[in-house]
């Protein structure tokens, strides 16, 4: 079960959103939340996330740093309390600015 994939639909200079699978349809009714993950590779940007209910299957992470490079993954958490990681993916943030 672990390794299943994320996309990634929208990056800014603050944010980013990104949606898994609907894995309710893999493990049944056992899928109680999902928790997304979103932080820096470098340790400066921090760390941000979020706990969802199981029927929801994206999510916006706010409040990260422009022009930097995050590492972001989902767990799903099932009635036993065991997760289950999904693969990695990396974005970069806008800088932002002006041209």
């Amino acid at each position: 079960m672990d390794g299943w994939n994320i996309t990634v639909l929208n990056v800014s200079r603050s944010s980013v959103t990104f949606q898994w699978p609907k894995l309710t349809d893999v493990l049944g009714n056992h899928v109680r939340a999902y928790v997304a993950i979103v932080e820096s590779t470098d340790g400066k940007g921090g760390i941000a996330g979020d706990i969802v209910f199981s029927n929801v299957t994206s999510i916006t992470i706010s409040g990260l740093e422009g022009g930097t490079k995050y590492r972001l993954f989902a767990t799903v958490v099932d009635v036993l309390g065991q997760s289950h990681r999904s693969s990695e993916g990396l974005v970069f943030t806008d800088e932002g600015g002006e041209c």
